[in-house]
């Protein structure tokens, strides 16, 4: 006889193992806990694994979900015990009712109401009237004193009438009564690193420093941002930006403030369905010239698109040669061995965000060597890029450079360091002799990256190269 199910192997075996698919710990079909008993497993994470429950005394209540935890060291029994507090003692219609909770042989569970996931939206006005409502259920956390520190998707739930529910308060924190920094310590190297999901969590909380109500603002920033894919409407961008900063005080204030700031942005497009029903027509000025015609103020517009941060955290990797030496005494080289791991390192950062634009500049952009500078896309930024003196690192990500500098790639003194999904083209400069391009570029994989020398001078070219001659536009003759 034969199974159906496959056998997976490597990463996917151990995912099916281990990873959120696989079946429950504790949580199994049958099992009673305290007056509740199994009936379906629902889902594991890593902390808690989650499960339906009925009473054992009748069908009064009716299913309920409970929650064990899977972690047995104090930090997680402390946050465990905590969350089961704030239900407790919560009387909040954002947070789910606290039915039951208590211990099964020294494992500690708790008992909610039964509610069901809501759905990431990504239409926009379904995307606000989401956020609404989870503005609208974190400041009621906030007024209480408490600070979630893990808005995100899969703790955005529903009730059978629509209404929003917080789940999940393990990561929650009374700021008024515990106030100092929380972090946790790496099993790796031993230090301190934060809590929460790296994706939504806010940089100053995955630093372990001391967090605020602008963490869940930053949450909400990004949750607004995945609704859409990382590439909002124009009308959404201003609001995720100042949302999602990395320094907590150019967000919002406060999460009532954002909520105003999304309701300003629906009354603004209502406002233009109702010109655009009525006939009115709006003149806007400006006109598209094409990218290398376009004239900009540079250093207006320069510095609207950088935001300068303070970090203390890199992310190295490093790279080394293992060698094995026989008794003779002869070494034999061992495949090079590589790593990745977080170092701190004082830096300061320019983040310089597209937004999804066409942006060019008409004069030299000058970068300071004693920043790094990252470029994240989509967008286009095409300009005279130079260092004003020493070298600089600019990180590319999911972009398109136009570098019109007629400054050798090999003079300029400025680092090139590919992070996935970018195009660079020395619009000016002729292809370098072999070997010096090699020193000016970090992290360029040839797959997500391309590089190229006089090449196509717009996106529209680009992509009718690829598209209709099939060609690759990459030189890497210099390897």
């Amino acid at each position: 006889m034969t199974s159906d199910v496959p056998i997976l192997s490597g990463l996917d075996g151990f995912l099916a193992k281990h990873g959120p698919v696989a079946g429950p710990k504790f949580c199994r079909a049958g099992s009673v806990w305290g007056g509740w008993r199994v009936t379906e497993f629902l889902g594991r994470g890593g902390n808690a694994e989650v499960c339906r429950v009925v009473p054992l005394a009748g069908d009064a209540v009716g299913a309920a979900a409970l929650k064990v935890l899977l972690k047995d060291d104090a930090a997680s029994r402390a946050r465990f015990a905590r969350e089961i507090k704030i239900l407790s003692a919560s009387l909040s219609p954002f947070l789910p009712k606290l039915l039951d909770s208590g211990e099964v042989g020294g494992r500690p569970y708790l008992v909610t109401e039964l509610l069901e996931p809501a759905d990431l939206p990504t239409s926009d006005a379904a995307v606000a009237d989401y956020l609404l409502a989870i503005c609208k259920a974190v400041s009621a956390l906030h007024h209480a004193g408490i600070v979630h520190r893990d808005v995100k998707p899969s703790n955005v739930m529903r009730r059978a009438n629509g209404d929003v529910v917080l789940i999940d308060l393990g990561l929650a924190k009374d700021v008024e009564k515990s106030p100092e920094p929380e972090s946790d310590v790496s099993v790796v190297s031993g230090s301190p690193v934060g809590v929460g999901t790296p994706r939504y969590a806010a940089p100053e909380q995955m630093l372990g420093g001391a967090v605020t109500a602008a963490a869940d603002v930053h949450a909400i920033g990004r949750l607004a941002d995945m609704a859409f894919g990382s590439d909002p409407p124009r009308c959404w961008l201003p609001i995720i930006r100042r949302a999602t900063s990395s320094i907590p005080g150019r967000r919002y204030p406060s999460v009532e403030a954002l909520a105003r700031a999304i309701r300003r942005r629906n009354d603004r497009r209502r406002a233009a369905l109702v010109a655009a029903v009525l006939g009115l027509t709006v003149l806007v000025a400006g006109v598209s010239v094409g990218l290398w015609r376009t004239a900009i103020a540079p250093a207006v517009a320069w510095r609207a698109l950088c935001e300068n941060v303070s970090t203390n955290l890199v992310v190295e990797e490093l790279v080394w040669e293992r060698l094995v030496t026989n008794k003779v005494g002869n070494s034999t080289l061992v495949a090079p061995e590589r790593a990745s791991r977080q170092v701190q390192k004082p830096v300061e950062a320019t983040f310089v965000r597209l937004n999804g634009r066409t942006n060019a500049f008409d004069r030299p952009i000058v970068l300071d060597s004693s920043r790094e500078y990252f470029v994240e896309g989509p967008g286009i930024l095409a300009a005279d890029v130079q260092a004003k003196d020493g070298i600089v690192r600019l990180h590319l990500k999911n972009c398109f450079l136009f570098n019109r500098s007629p400054i050798s790639i090999d003079k300029a003194n400025v680092r090139y360091v590919f992070e996935g999904g970018a195009y660079l083209n020395f619009t000016e400069q002729d292809k370098p002799p072999n070997g010096v391009v090699g020193g000016c570029i970090e992290g360029f994989d040839g797959a997500s990256d391309e590089i190229c020398f006089k090449g196509p001078t717009d996106k529209e070219q680009l992509e009718r190269m690829h598209g209709v001659q099939g060609l690759r536009i990459l030189e890497r003759e210099w390897e």
